[in-house]
């Protein structure tokens, strides 16, 4: 099913914040250029942002636009894998249960209006192909684009978003034999938020709500963070995102994410991103599930909105979309 609004574009202009070389310095963590990222010209620029990638065992897979690719720690990609069966999008979410890949909801341009999806295609990780049937069971939710999803014990979980200007909360979990199911809603509406799992749980943070789409774009933030323990089967609302003491503000919307593993725990890195007046910001957090602790690592080089990220050998990678020919640039995070 698609749904039709009209979106009104506006003219902004977008400050890239970043930090002085000093203070960069200090910071934990290194970021690294691999390279520009080849995008094939069959996708339409539009759609270089906002892309979803999926884990499946060692592979990682990147869904930009109507086409998916194989990625890893290099840059060049040439050949994309299959083509999406379903139609062009951005702001997709992605969840993977066993061998399989569930990819869905989003939104697609279409001659000034935005067209909201609420479809979900099933990726075989064994085959390397699409099922050429989108998903028998049909998502509750109704059609949203940038919303959250996530995997936790063999389920997947799919909530917020936004949907012709309204921000969701409510969520939804889905299991491969029983199909969806109605799950608790957050308590904030937001959407442009991010989900990771660390730590045997399941957070969501991040995100905002539109304040005034009329003039310069402004967001409302969400400042706290949302955690789901399989024993409680509830959410749990954490404090807002900030340093030990208020030290940074961590509250922005579209930002990108990845967990990487060492010293033997997992932490989660939410990186770059647009502050409430829609602005890119450099800088990057790590947050440490055990402690609860949120800390700023290395700023990212070229801010980014809406970039993909993924992880690989204790490795974290975010792509940068350049807006220029068909090339985004693959910047690569050491601990």
């Amino acid at each position: 099913m698609k749904c039709k609004f009209i979106v009104i574009s506006v003219l902004s202009f977008i400050i890239l914040l970043a930090c002085s070389d000093d203070d960069c310095d200090s910071l934990s963590g290194k970021w690294s250029r691999v390279g520009d990222i080849y995008v094939s010209a069959d996708v339409d620029n539009e759609y270089h942002n906002e892309g979803v990638t999926f884990k499946i065992g060692e592979s990682v897979f990147w869904c930009v636009g109507d086409l998916l690719y194989r990625v890893s720690g290099k840059s060049n990609i040439s050949n994309a894998l299959d083509k999406f069966p379903g139609t062009a999008r951005k702001g997709a979410v992605a969840f993977v249960i066993g061998e399989k890949a569930y990819v869905g909801l989003g939104y697609s341009e279409e001659e000034g209006e935005r067209v909201y999806h609420d479809d979900f295609w099933v990726f075989n990780g064994k085959t390397y192909k699409w099922e050429i049937e989108p998903l028998l069971y049909q998502f509750p939710g109704g059609a949203r684009g940038n919303a959250v999803a996530f995997t936790l014990e063999g389920r997947g979980y799919v909530g917020t978003g936004q949907y012709a200007g309204e921000t969701l909360r409510d969520f939804y979990t889905f299991d491969p034999e029983t199909g969806w199911h109605e799950f608790e809603s957050l308590k904030h509406s937001f959407y442009g938020g991010v989900a990771f799992v660390a730590g045997g749980c399941a957070y969501v943070c991040t995100g905002g709500k539109d304040l005034d789409a009329l003039s310069s774009k402004t967001y409302d933030l969400f400042v706290g963070m949302y955690k789901l323990t399989l024993a409680t089967g509830k959410w749990e609302t954490l404090d807002r995102i900030d340093g030990e003491g208020g030290m940074f503000d961590g509250t922005r919307i579209h930002a990108s994410c990845f967990v990487l593993k060492h010293g033997g725990r997992e932490y989660a890195y939410v990186v770059s991103g647009l502050n409430q007046y829609g602005m890119a910001i450099a800088n990057c957090m790590r947050y440490d599930p055990r402690k609860d602790k949120w800390q700023e690592v290395a700023y990212l080089p070229e801010p980014t909105v809406g970039g993909s990220a993924f992880s690989i050998d204790g490795k974290g990678y975010v792509m940068v979309d350049q807006r220029r020919g068909f090339n985004n640039t693959l910047w690569e995070f050491q601990p």
